[in-house]
């Protein structure tokens, strides 16, 4: 999964703009004035049209990439820092979010070799009773786009299946079944490699994506 925001922008320091632009193609940006660590996030420039810009926002948020819609809303107002020094920083634009959506994980990406998917020789299936609201479900199905080696599994949503893999290998360790009943989302069932799956692993996944959904769309 990938998050993107739209924004218009305001330059108010068009010196240390343009600066951080040519050396970094990318900025910190402030929730809140005055600046603290805790209040910043970090995102790229994916395009560029005359005050519009296109962010791709990477991992970094308070120790944590979850923002809730609450504090980053459409027509909520950003600081853009220069990232030229962090010791420092120097409040050199402004921007007004238009628009924040996601992308969901892909079976293939570029950091990931070919999938290589369970089957009926390697794995065992197992009962899940798990229930999710839809807005768990929104979240998870956006599953997770490993963007180094570091970061363990590959997570991503098709026909039904929510896919669990390892990200350095793209080897399936979970296929978890999903299935809606009204507005409620059921986890029936899990296909787990007989070698490296650990149910209590699992759970404890779901459960941490779970938490991460209610937040992020939280929109009090």
């Amino acid at each position: 999964m990938k998050e993107y925001l739209k924004v218009k922008l305001n330059i108010i320091d068009n010196a240390s703009y343009q600066q951080t632009i040519e050396r970094f193609k990318a900025f910190l940006f402030s929730l809140e004035l005055p600046i603290q660590y805790g209040n910043t996030f970090e995102a790229y420039i994916k395009e560029s049209v005359e005050d519009e810009l296109t962010l791709s926002i990477r991992d970094k948020y308070a120790g944590s990439t979850n923002i809730p819609f609450s504090k980053l809303h459409i027509g909520a107002k950003i600081f853009v820092l220069d990232s030229m020094n962090r010791q420092q920083f120097n409040h050199c634009a402004e921007a007004t979010v238009l628009e924040r959506y996601f992308e969901a994980a892909k079976r293939r990406t570029s950091t990931t070799q070919a999938f290589k998917p369970l089957t009926a020789e390697n794995s065992e299936v197992h009962p899940l009773n798990l229930a999710l609201s839809q807005r768990a479900f929104n979240w998870i199905k956006l599953g997770h786009t490993p963007s180094s080696m570091e970061e363990k599994w590959h997570i991503f949503f098709e026909e039904g299946i929510l896919h669990f893999a390892r990200s350095w290998t793209n080897t399936e360790v979970f296929k978890v079944k999903i299935n809606k009943n009204d507005n409620t989302y059921f986890l029936s069932e899990v296909q787990k490699h007989t070698q490296f799956g650990d149910i209590e692993i699992l759970k404890q996944m779901l459960y941490s994506m779970m938490q991460t959904g209610s937040k992020v769309f939280d929109k009090d």
